[in-house]
């Protein structure tokens, strides 16, 4: 088990090594207003970016250009950055470093922005390591920072100039926006984009919220059939029989998954639960020279519902097709499931109720236009015997899964 479990997380690493170099589709725009449709490299990284690495073709060789050769560029359906000229403010806010002046300290630089909320008011994000800044642009302005530093007042007390405040409110005037909603209005994404998208519905602006999609928790249902491997043994040592194994079987299992995906990374992250049904059933013959009473057979009739829990991320490698990696905790829910003893005449000797522990397994698979999906997963050992002191079992199980999403 830890041998498959090595191998398929060693695979997955490499794989996903390779996968970070993907392009996706999307232009850019030349100084001179020519645009050019073209694939980009992945910008996965949250910094963002001051050169960009693209491919005119599949088979062409990629190339770089930087903000001072381009004035716009995107990725459909994800995201868009602007290339301007502006001031920016570098301040750190390392609280060892912080500065006892409170006015930022500009420099002319120019810039990839990218953009968040476009409308009649746009606002724009820029960051570079634990740099953080957001810039805004009136209808009709220039493309101006919003002001917040943090700065040193005495040893032992920091100040924070939240300029940026008092310029959405002399800039972006509106009658549904009041100055008490600006008070608490803090320098993060979340905040700044819903002031935003307050404002352009104020002044009946159409606008593009760049960020809906990472925002927005999205629902999948899977029917979802398994291909499966199993096999058992029990051990009791205090038993005339310490040890009984029953061999492997395949069997198929039929399950439907509910799955959200969480609104940050780009919807890479996800959680699902999928009740499934599978059974396994065997009869092994116990040798009379293991016992007084004779041959016996024993009977294994088990049969549940599986409930996987699981934490699942994805990594893309083409607008159709994504690789994935999960693992899960398996709560197991038994339907009548028992261990017969009997004799060769058929009649019963004992029975052990099958009273499953959890286990945990590790998958990995293979989604198509997330429609078609394909997942190995590998099962850690399970005790079906949880409820007997002595009795021990352990049953294991690898699938072959393959999806199919309904919505």
């Amino acid at each position: 088990m830890k041998k498959k479990l090595l191998f398929i997380i060693s695979l997955i690493l490499t794989i996903k090594g390779y996968t970070q170099k993907k392009f996706n589709e999307g232009y850019f725009i030349t100084n001179y207003g020519e645009e050019i449709k073209c694939s980009i490299k992945n910008l996965d990284n949250q910094d963002t970016p001051s050169e960009i690495e693209y491919k005119l073709s599949a088979t062409s060789e990629s190339k770089k250009i930087n903000s001072t050769a381009i004035r716009e560029f995107g990725i459909y359906k994800k995201a868009k950055y602007s290339s301007n000229k502006v001031q920016i403010d570098r301040s750190t806010e390392n609280i060892s470093d912080l500065s006892d002046d409170k006015n930022p300290i500009f420099k002319e630089e120019q810039l990839f922005l990218k953009v968040l909320v476009e409308g009649k008011a746009t606002l724009y994000y820029y960051r570079e390591g634990n740099l953080i800044r957001y810039f805004y642009k009136g209808e009709g302005a220039d493309i101006r920072q919003l002001i917040f530093k943090k700065y040193q007042i005495s040893e032992d007390q920091i100040g924070e100039n939240n300029e940026y405040r008092k310029q959405l409110w002399t800039d972006l005037k509106c009658s549904t926006i009041k100055f008490s909603s600006l008070k608490n209005l803090s320098y993060t994404k979340n905040e700044l984009q819903n002031f935003f998208i307050n404002y352009n519905n104020c002044v009946n602006s159409e606008y593009i919220n760049y960020s809906e999609e990472e925002n927005n928790i999205l629902f999948h249902v899977r029917l979802r059939a398994h291909a499966n491997n199993s096999s058992l043994t029990i051990q009791n040592p205090n038993a005339p029989f310490p040890y009984v194994d029953y061999g492997n079987q395949s069997g198929i299992g039929f399950g439907v998954e509910f799955e959200a995906l969480l609104p940050f990374n780009r919807n890479k992250w996800g959680i699902s639960i999928e009740p499934t049904y599978q059974s396994f059933k065997n009869k092994k013959l116990i040798p009379s020279e293991n016992i007084n009473e004779g041959e016996l057979i024993t009977k294994v009739d088990y049969k549940s519902i599986e409930i996987p829990i699981t934490i699942r991320h994805y990594i893309n490698i083409s607008p159709d097709s994504k690789l994935y990696i999960n693992g899960s905790l398996l709560l197991d829910i038994n339907t009548n499931s028992h261990i017969y003893f009997e004799r060769v005449d058929g009649s019963n000797l004992s029975t052990l109720d099958i009273k499953p522990f959890a286990n945990f397994a590790l998958g990995f698979g293979y989604s198509f236009k997330n429609v078609f999906s394909l997942e190995i997963r590998a099962h850690s050992n399970r005790n079906t015997l949880g409820s007997y002191t002595f009795w021990n079992s352990d049953y294991k199980n690898n699938s072959l899964i393959l999806g199919y999403t309904l919505f």
